[in-house]
């Protein structure tokens, strides 16, 4: 949720931020690459705790965020004509 408060790897959050970063970029020239971004770090800094049962592990409701997210990439690539089932 982009509390450092919640750092939990041991490792200096600076150091932490850096990797993390690195490992974003190298995913963000993949989909580039080879399909489509599915910005999950972006959308979970915007929601709440109850995303979460634990540090990282998503709750039910996490989940279905996850879900939402690449449900919405996936309609946009519907052809022409074709409808999404709820």
């Amino acid at each position: 949720m982009g509390d450092d408060r919640h750092n939990f790897t041991g490792v200096p959050i600076a150091q932490a931020r850096g990797n993390h970063r690195r490992v974003n970029d190298i995913i963000v020239r993949l989909a580039s690459e080879h399909g489509v971004l599915v910005d999950l770090h972006r959308h979970f800094l915007g929601g709440d705790a109850s995303w979460f049962t634990c540090t990282i592990e998503p709750s039910l409701r996490g989940a279905s965020e996850v879900r939402r997210c690449f449900w919405r990439e996936l309609v946009k690539r519907l052809p022409a004509g074709a409808e999404a089932a709820p």
